[in-house]
């Protein structure tokens, strides 16, 4: 009897706890499959308040304004956060957390536990927030120890500390993947960087934000102050340190890290010398091809994958997190891989208006939002592929790998064709976009046979001359298949 006592008051109990925790956020249980909902800046205090709760996991429903309202870090050292926090493509504004001499300073002090998977961040922005701690200071995360991830966030704002500070996170020893920080960083003690002020393993990362160093330390760079592994990295931050040794573009420190495919913007930081890595023009940094070439997932193509993590804006600048775009209309078939299929001997009518997409052309006409169709060839032999429209359209056929077979940009007057020698039992690639990023509605044909050809013309604009000659240089260098 006092057994089943003992076992109900233990049941009673649980169903308490849960009850507690279930009233002070939006919803939820806290597991995996029905994470604690965090809908108010109630919310988020009760999870700042409820140590206890470090351990499960959360989900952002909502964005939460702070106003400059004062908070504290969620996780320290001796309690990390070691659950699942997804922002869920929400952002958190003008937090303010004003612990100059406390360490472990950041939106969240400390995540993950040493040696087990645990602490994971994830789709979260964070706007406009000013922190200020002692050591271990990050806009996002004080510190990430072994095992914690950071995936896909991003912080801008005003990050001030003394050792290991940085705008997206001051120390890590996990891993951070498909992050920037737009933060103005300031340190007075070693290891201040503009994305991280120490770190470990850092892939597909950059960061914009000033990075001032104050005092006779060393470790301050634009992207990592110190760092072991940075890969597919980027920085763009103007560095400065007052009597500062070991100063790098990218990275600081004194030792040569593991820096693979990893750049830094030569004008924006002024330094001209790192310990790894390539210092490439503001220009450079917002070209997508300097990321497309180091495998970045981008939206509009496939060759790097097919999950979309970064987007790279029209109108220029810096990538974006594909999700601080997700609003946007879409078009169905402004990718590659939701081609829409176009058979032989047929036509089809279509609109750019709206679509999103890369300028992947090999000529330069800046012709970034693109839609895209898909010819499944079923016998071998020459097809016409024509595009006409009431812009300026460009046309091009890509194979399967996403490269360019064959361009036309309007060479016959109103309209761009090409002639595409085709295989039996393989895919096309029809893209249909506008000279300088026009957009418009337009009429598509695919046509066996070929109209108006020239042996040699390889732009099919009528004539032979030196620039098929140098085309057929090209194709012969990169090895196009046709």
């Amino acid at each position: 009897m006092k057994l089943n006592n003992i076992v109900m008051w233990s049941t009673l109990s649980v169903l308490s706890i849960s009850v507690i925790s279930y009233a002070q956020y939006g919803g939820g249980l806290g597991s995996d499959t029905q994470p604690y909902q965090i809908k108010t800046l109630g919310h988020w205090q009760a999870l700042m308040n409820t140590p206890s709760d470090w351990d499960k996991n959360f989900v952002l429903t909502a964005n939460l304004d702070f106003q400059g309202l004062q908070i504290t870090p969620i996780g320290n050292s001796t309690t990390p956060f070691t659950g699942v926090f997804d922002g869920q493509r929400y952002e958190i504004h003008n937090a303010v957390i004003n612990l100059p001499n406390e360490n472990y300073v950041g939106l969240f002090g400390a995540v993950g536990q040493s040696d087990i998977d645990s602490g994971h961040i994830l789709n979260l922005g964070v706007e406009d927030i000013l922190v200020i701690g002692n050591t271990w200071v990050g806009g996002l995360v004080g510190c990430v120890h072994y095992g914690g991830t950071i995936e896909a966030c991003y912080v801008t704002g005003e990050i001030s500390g003394k050792g290991a500070t940085g705008g997206l996170c001051g120390e890590s020893f996990g891993l951070i993947s498909a992050c920037y920080a737009s933060a103005n960083v300031n340190g007075s003690g070693a290891s201040v960087g503009g994305l991280v002020g120490q770190a470990s393993y850092i892939y597909n990362c950059y960061s914009t934000g000033n990075v001032t160093q104050v005092g006779d330390y060393g470790y301050a760079g634009g992207l990592a102050g110190s760092c072991e592994n940075v890969s597919n990295s980027f920085s763009t931050g103007r560095v400065i340190s007052e009597a500062a040794f070991w100063v790098g573009g990218l990275s600081g420190s004194g030792y040569s890290p593991n820096i693979e495919s990893s750049f830094w913007d030569v004008e924006t930081s002024l330094m001209r010398k790192s310990s790894g890595g390539i210092g490439v023009e503001t220009s450079v940094m917002q070209n997508p091809e300097t990321y497309l070439n180091v495998y970045w997932d981008f939206v509009g193509e496939i060759k790097n994958g097919t999950k979309d993590i970064w987007y790279m804006p029209p109108e220029g600048g810096y990538p974006l997190l594909a999700w601080q775009v997700a609003d946007l209309f879409f078009l169905p078939n402004d990718e590659m891989a939701g081609a829409i299929p176009i058979v032989a001997d047929s036509s089809i009518s279509g609109s750019t208006v709206g679509a999103t997409g890369l300028d992947i052309t090999r000529n330069g006409y800046n012709d970034c939002l693109d839609v895209w169709y898909a010819f499944d060839c079923v016998q071998a032999g020459q097809y016409t592929i024509t595009l006409k429209g009431d812009f300026d359209t460009t046309l091009a056929v890509f194979d399967g790998k996403q490269r360019e077979i064959v361009f036309n940009d309007e060479f016959f007057g109103g309209k761009s064709q090409v002639i595409l020698n085709a295989v039996a039992d393989r895919r096309y690639y029809i893209r249909v976009a506008g000279n300088d990023a026009q957009t418009g509605t337009f009429d598509l044909s695919v046509t066996r046979g070929t109209v108006q050809a020239i042996q040699g013309d390889l732009n099919y604009d009528g004539k032979v001359n030196l620039v098929d000659l140098a085309i057929m240089a090209q194709n012969w260098l990169l090895g196009t298949e046709n």
